[in-house]
């Protein structure tokens, strides 16, 4: 799980931040505010997505600088898992759009929102199990 959240961070921030040149402040902020508002849905999922996406990323930065996970491992196994299934969405997206989200032109304004690609719900991948990971 320590690979899959490191390659999750790489994936996300290829995905969501790939304006991003000299100003590098506030990425967890910046990742998942994007994949919230790139995935978008009821007000309810985005603030779902924007915490999954937050947790992720936490994860990463955890397992980046110490190559550990957190003290929970099964919440941040949970969690990353279900963050891969927002990344998975995220790509066949752009894809689906031919380019990378124009953040400013596109998400200020609206216009990508209003593509078929944005149209479509998502859902996270949930464990079989009882357990809800927490965010």
């Amino acid at each position: 799980i320590v690979d899959k959240a490191i390659d999750l961070g790489i994936a996300l921030e290829a995905l969501l931040l790939h304006d991003t040149n000299s100003d590098r402040g506030e990425l967890k902020f910046r990742t998942a505010m994007r994949g919230a508002a790139f995935l978008g849905g009821s007000k309810a999922k985005r603030l779902e997505t924007f915490a999954l996406l937050k947790a992720a990323y936490d994860h990463r930065s955890t397992t980046v600088h110490t190559g550990e996970l957190p003290k929970r491992p099964e919440i941040a196994a949970a969690n990353v898992h279900a963050a891969l299934s927002a990344c998975t969405e995220i790509a066949r997206r752009v894809i689906a759009l031919s380019h990378f989200p124009r953040w400013d032109e596109d998400f200020v304004i609206g216009g990508a929102l209003e593509a078929p690609a944005m149209q479509t719900g998502w859902a996270p991948f949930r464990p079989a199990s009882p357990y809800k990971p927490k965010f």
